[in-house]
């Protein structure tokens, strides 16, 4: 057999993965502008790092437009799967919950600190004090009062030989008196006294073990109710959340910020045996050229 004749195939084959070798190279090298006195040598440098903004911002439309779109975030969170998922999850939670004996104050505490945890107290009293006393105000006690009072009265007499004295007309100007000291009272101590109240009630919750309070609850109930609130939540704030978080900007910004390495890196972690099959494509297609070579 005369090896000379695979001398132009091998020639063929060599040219072929030298070409796509060096054409897969300059993708990625070099990684700045080569310069002979203030001339730029051209492709230079190479075609990732020169175009590398117009690469971020192709990922960033592909990112947003295409993976992370609305549509794309609705079907996945509203899937079945991930519903069995988080009912999977709450049913952990609430099971923590109904065994746990830690006292409300000290996990408060241990979750955001003393100084939190005392204006949280401060703010929750003081909100519901001024909500209550400003119900009070407007719901006119006194006269309610004084009306029952009225009644009352009338009612005890009745049939009696004071019922014979006493008319509605003669207990007027009592219940008058009564209305104004009622509502005068509540409008000088009311605030005060559902101050303490509440005050009370909430260091009585405060006391009270994690347990102990969830066992009130209807397991079941409140599963659903998250899970309908979750449903609320994706199905009309999805789009507004994707709006406002920009995932295109986002992802179009961080591969700005990543250096000309790192982004070789990450297209070579993706593509690195599809680019070397392209370059022994080329020695491929040299050999095979040679070989036609010789039939001419």
């Amino acid at each position: 057999m005369q090896w000379d004749i695979l001398i132009g195939p091998v020639i063929g084959a060599a040219i072929g993965y030298a070409t796509n070798k060096i054409a897969v190279e300059m993708l990625f090298r070099p990684l700045n502008p080569v310069y002979i006195g203030k001339f730029r040598i051209p492709f230079t440098p190479g075609i990732i790092p020169k175009g590398k903004a117009r690469f971020a911002k192709a990922i960033g439309k592909v990112v947003g437009n295409h993976l992370l779109n609305p549509e794309n975030i609705k079907e996945t969170l509203l899937s079945p799967d991930k519903e069995a998922e988080i009912g999977k999850q709450l049913d952990v939670l609430f099971h923590n919950l109904a065994n746990d004996n830690t006292v409300l104050e000290s996990r408060v505490y241990n979750l955001i600190g003393g100084q939190a945890q005392s204006r949280m107290e401060a703010v929750i009293v003081q909100e519901l004090t001024q909500k209550i006393s400003k119900e009070l105000s407007t719901m006119d006690l006194g006269r309610t009062a004084a009306a029952e009072v009225k009644e009352a009265v009338l009612d005890k007499v009745q049939g009696t030989m004071f019922g014979m004295f006493i008319k509605p007309g003669v207990l007027a100007p009592i219940e008058e008196e009564i209305k104004d000291r009622i509502n005068q009272y509540v409008a000088e101590h009311g605030e005060e006294k559902i101050n303490s109240i509440i005050q009370e009630e909430y260091n009585n919750l405060n006391r009270q073990t994690i347990s102990s309070l969830f066992s009130h609850i209807n397991t079941d109930e409140l599963k659903q109710a998250v899970l309908n609130i979750y449903h609320t939540l994706v199905i009309h704030y999805s789009e507004n959340l994707l709006s406002a978080l920009n995932f295109s900007r986002i992802a179009e910004e961080k591969v700005n910020a990543m250096e000309t390495k790192e982004v070789e890196e990450l297209i070579l972690s993706i593509m690195k045996r599809e680019l070397g099959a392209v370059v022994n494509l080329g020695a491929i297609i040299g050999f095979v050229l040679g070989l036609i070579n010789l039939l001419f």
